[in-house]
């Protein structure tokens, strides 16, 4: 993909389902396949996923997604998924960037709700994360929490249900649960952001 950039952008682009196949991201200036603006990086999680996330002034790009084959080949119908944005920074009002950082949310009262009643209503909680946009692509974690099962509670069938909406450029908020050192939630896309549900929980 070809990218036409008249103006300071924050630019995004990442990886989703990808069928059979390892979907990886380079990032250059045209002309100069060698050298990459920001590099790619990759998502914790059972399932390969990259971004990129960066600031880039004016000048052209080249924006490439490279395969890595399994053994045996891929299925006919294999494909993936990506997505792919730009937003000026003139848009970005930086007169509020010290009133945005001082509001930014407590995330340690922020806590994985418990109840045996049916999930039909969701309970939303609004937080505020300070962004920063660098030259090179980062994750940085916000918020994490331990959560102990007891056989107890096993034998409830206990679900985690995650659903998580962010601005995708801006942010791209996600969420990861590590289990017995393994990361198993594989981030499904929604309209505006991801969401899981994990279980049976074991003890």
């Amino acid at each position: 993909i070809t990218l036409e950039v008249s103006e300071a952008c924050v630019f995004r682009a990442t990886t989703h389902h990808s069928d059979g196949v390892d979907i990886h991201l380079k990032l250059t200036v045209q002309g100069q396949e060698k050298q990459q603006v920001c590099k790619s990086i990759k998502h914790p999680g059972p399932v390969p996923r990259q971004s990129v996330f960066c600031l880039l002034q004016p000048g052209t790009y080249s924006l490439t997604f490279y395969a890595e084959y399994p053994l045996g080949g891929l299925h006919p119908c294999s494909d993936f998924f990506a997505q792919v944005g730009l937003r000026p920074m003139a848009l970005t009002d930086q007169s509020k960037r010290q009133s945005c950082l001082s509001q930014a949310s407590d995330m340690n009262s922020l806590q994985v709700q418990r109840n045996l009643e049916l999930a039909t209503q969701p309970h939303w909680t609004s937080i505020k994360v300070p962004i920063d946009v660098a030259g090179q692509s980062a994750i940085t974690p916000v918020w994490h929490q331990q959560l102990s099962v007891s056989e107890q509670d096993a034998s409830h069938q206990l679900y985690i249900r995650m659903v998580l909406h962010s601005d995708y450029i801006s942010s791209d908020l996600r969420f990861q649960v590590k289990f017995e050192g393994r990361n198993v939630a594989d981030n499904q896309v929604t309209a505006h952001g991801y969401a899981d549900m994990i279980g049976p929980l074991d003890a």
